[in-house]
């Protein structure tokens, strides 16, 4: 049973969250308890592998005038539901369809209860046959007029009203989950960021302690030994039922039905550690590098031994009705800490190759930007807290492969040089129309600011007059980001920044752009003819020995494109002279020397997107 998707309610932060898709690998990522080691929490709590407490419960909003203390403002229930895609052999052992829902949740009683989403009898009293008692079976029998036809076994009595109410009206309802499809749930192996090294050997031999015990050979050995036991003690109960009967004699029926199981869980390990001169080393004190190097050993082993044990399994056990691979779920809790970088890239290995086995699902929670930069945008589920200490999920990097739009937005993402990170934790994002910005604004911002533009939270974005750019700066917006954009006066008011193009993004044009210049001038037309000439000499000096002059520049400026004509005349008259047009302005920028050369509304416009920038701090 592979996890398609998850919704977690009332469990710590996560008041509501999803129903969210597993991708392969999923990274969760965000700030400092913002959630991500709640839903891992979450998660192994839907599958048995954690124990809920009170304090996992969600607290309740304070009510005006309430009187209630913290602990008594908690929800009553938390439930974690899931969504499960079934093989061709699961849905035939189990007799399930190939999706179903299965939810664990703790009542208000404080008592857990699993279940599973069936169609079931809309007669509620048809429902849950096999745990009513005989004369309960008899009963409804006769009420339903089903035919006994002489049968007195409580299992045979069951069969045939099964097998009456599958002609009955049906409704979609939650019934408990039977034994056989919870042990058909994917296993939870858990690395973390509290787990020592022998936490994570427990972990890794106690997943094949399991694999080993569902081998057919052992499996009947050990049923054979469970049977046996159990009838045994069904023979020590017997004398229980007579008792009973002897001191409560009003009871016409009386059954003890005693269910043996050995227990899944391997006890202890102990990992024992010892340097080149013999001495002994415990792992929880030789060093949080050690012990993670360690523990990163240990992950690849288990890596190795998941996959191997997965890739001798019999490809035709679907069609032959037998076994087929148990799934697990692989969680690491920040792994990447106390690691250098070499490190990481390991565990970044171990995590695709997990990732690429079907029955292997992958879920990291890590602060890892090499982890974050390294995965798809639709792999990064985003949590952030809110002020009222919720939970949330930023979507701003989701792409669905069936959503063609959020498709899209990533293709123009990647296509602007945006990266993961970028997206996720940068709040202010400077469109600019293309090279030539991008190479003299972080020159220009340092010398007028002091700051470079990464320090102060701002992200150079390159438009290149794409309405891709628009989009996705509209999407930015929608997300909780911060857009601005800085245009030329020869392009401002032209089609590709009007009103109408701009709203359809979902931005204001009064609002998001910063007109640069004069109507009609370009970027260049900023600069003065002296800033020009003495660019001229430092980096193309002219062939025939003469200096260049302001008024060489000045000349110049009459043209339908200042830009080509100074990149033309430096480029003609000099051995040395530019490439193009963002090599044109590099040579400027380069030659300017301290704030007062930056032009003074280019100042103006850094001064507003700092401003800007820095609300969040």
């Amino acid at each position: 049973m592979r996890l398609a998707s998850i919704r977690v309610q009332g469990f710590r932060s996560l008041a509501d969250i999803g129903p969210l898709e597993i991708s392969q690998p999923m990274i969760l990522v965000g700030h400092n308890d913002s959630g991500k080691t709640a839903f891992l929490d979450a998660l192994s709590f839907m599958l048995g592998a954690y124990t809920l407490s009170d304090e996992d419960r969600t607290y309740l909003d304070a009510q005006p005038g309430s009187s209630d203390s913290p602990a008594q403002r908690r929800v009553e229930e938390t439930i974690v539901t899931g969504e499960f895609q079934l093989s061709v052999q699961e849905q035939n052992t189990l007799g399930l369809p190939s999706l179903v829902r299965v939810r664990r949740r703790r009542l208000p009683s404080g008592k857990v209860e699993a279940s599973i989403e069936l169609d079931v009898a809309e007669n509620e009293s048809l429902r849950g046959l096999a745990g009513k008692k005989l004369d309960e079976l008899r009963h409804l029998a006769k009420e339903n007029l089903v035919d006994l036809q002489g049968k007195t076994r409580k299992e045979d009595i069951v069969q045939m009203l099964e097998d009456f109410t599958k002609g009955e009206p049906t409704v979609k309802d939650w019934v408990p989950l039977p034994t056989q499809v919870r042990d058909a749930l994917p296993r939870v192996l858990r690395f973390g960021d509290h787990e020592s090294a022998e936490s994570a050997v427990r972990s890794a031999l106690n997943a094949r302690f399991q694999q080993h015990l569902e081998d057919p050979k052992l499996s009947e050995q050990v049923t054979v030994l469970q049977q046996e036991l159990s009838a045994r003690v069904r023979q020590d109960a017997q004398g229980l039922v007579e008792h009973i009967k002897a001191r409560c004699d009003e009871l016409t029926s009386v059954e003890v039905e005693p269910e043996i199981s050995f227990t899944k869980v391997l006890k202890a390990t102990h990992l024992n550690l010892a340097t080149a001169d013999g001495e002994g080393v415990g792992v929880g004190r030789s060093g949080a590098g050690r012990a993670r190097r360690v523990s990163l050993a240990v992950w690849e082993w288990a890596s190795d031994a998941l996959r191997d044990t997965l890739n001798t399994t019999d490809p035709d056990a679907d069609a032959a009705g037998e076994s087929g691979p148990h799934d697990c779920i692989v969680i690491y809790d920040e792994p990447d800490t106390h690691l250098d970088y070499l490190q990481q890239r390991r565990i970044m290995k171990v995590i695709r190759e997990q990732s690429a086995n079907e029955h292997i699902g992958v879920i990291v929670a890590t602060h890892s930007m090499n982890l974050i930069d390294g995965a798809e945008p639709g792999d990064i589920v985003h949590l952030r807290l809110q002020a009222n200490n919720r939970t949330e999920v930023d979507s701003i990097l989701t792409s669905d492969a069936h959503d063609m739009q959020s498709r899209h937005l990533m293709q123009i993402a990647a296509a602007l040089g945006l990266r993961n990170t970028v997206l996720l934790h940068e709040r202010f994002f400077l469109g600019v129309e293309g090279d030539t910005e991008m190479v003299a604004f972080p020159v220009l911002f340092r010398l007028a600011t002091g700051r470079t533009l990464q320090s102060a939270g701002i992200v150079l974005v390159p438009c290149n007059k794409d309405e891709g750019a628009i989009i996705f700066a509209g999407h930015l917006v929608k997300h909780g980001r911060r857009v601005a954009f800085v245009v030329d006066g020869d392009v401002y008011d032209k089609k590709f920044y009007s009103e109408t193009r701009l709203a359809n993004a979902g931005l204001v044009k009064r609002e998001h752009v910063h007109l640069l210049g004069a109507p009609g001038k370009e970027f260049e037309h900023e600069f003065s003819d002296e800033q020009w000439a003495h660019a001229g000499n430092t980096h193309w000096r002219r062939t025939d020995g003469l200096p260049w002059k302001a008024a060489h520049i000045a000349e110049l400026r009459s043209g339908p494109k200042f830009s080509a004509a100074l990149e033309n005349a430096f480029r003609v008259n000099s051995e040395t002279g530019p490439s193009g047009k963002p090599a044109t302005m590099a040579g400027l920028v380069r030659s300017l020397q301290d704030a007062s050369e930056v032009p003074p509304k280019l100042q103006e416009i850094f001064a507003k997107i700092t401003a800007l920038a820095a609300l969040d701090e």
